[in-house]
């Protein structure tokens, strides 16, 4: 048996294991949260343009989790003020990121933690954001046809930076 394609089947099926987990015991496809339903904001210049129809969504369709993608060139006052308004209404906010290509190069990762930190840092209680999503899809890579144990293997480093 070869040893390096039993590790690279066993980490692939952990992890589809993990990334599935929270959805068994649901009867509905959605994503269900323990109190509400949960959705992710891919366009997070909406916060700037839509906040109000964004929150109104989420009210009215007990969405009580958003996964909001990160852009680091956008103000970090945006981020705050929605945060507290979402957080007025119990709804919490989670940062998003993640692209194929963190699964091989750390510092993606490493620059998505240091904005997230100083974030947090200066982020008022009711302003910071109630953890990280993080989505990389690996699989869409070219190695993972090419050189799947090397890219798992380097993915797993790169996660370990989040830890």
């Amino acid at each position: 048996m070869n040893t390096r394609h039993t590790f690279s089947r066993c980490l692939v099926l952990c992890l589809l294991v993990a990334w599935t987990a929270g959805s068994f015991g649901t009867s509905t496809a959605e994503a269900r949260e323990q109190d509400g339903f949960s959705t992710w904001v891919w366009n997070p210049w909406l916060l700037r343009t839509s906040s109000d129809d964004l929150l109104q969504f989420a009210a009215s369709n007990d969405v009580s989790t958003l996964y909001v993608q990160i852009d680091a060139e956008m103000d970090k006052a945006d981020y705050a003020a929605f945060i507290r308004r979402a957080s007025a209404q119990n709804i919490r906010v989670y940062a998003l990121d993640g692209a194929p290509r963190w699964a091989t190069d750390r510092s993606l990762p490493q620059a998505f933690l240091s904005w997230l930190t100083a974030y947090q840092s200066s982020a008022g209680a009711d302003e910071k954001f109630s953890g990280i999503h993080v989505d990389v899809e690996p699989y869409l890579l070219p190695e993972w046809e090419t050189g799947r144990d090397t890219l798992l293997t380097t993915w797993k480093t790169s996660t370990d930076t989040l830890l």
